[in-house]
């Protein structure tokens, strides 16, 4: 799988708004930061995935 089917796979879960699937495609260290609101957030992957 080339990088842009990941990147691709990931958006078309994001613009059908499942969330859980959208995080499959993302790291397991995955470090979000918004710095124009000052929020941070680290993910921690479910165990088991319903995809």
């Amino acid at each position: 799988m080339k990088p842009s089917d990941v990147v691709i796979s990931f958006w078309q879960c994001m613009d059908s708004n499942d969330f859980f699937a959208a995080a499959n495609w993302l790291a397991p260290d995955f470090e979000c930061a918004w710095p124009q609101s000052v929020s941070y957030t680290h993910l921690t992957l479910p165990t088991t995935s319903r995809v």
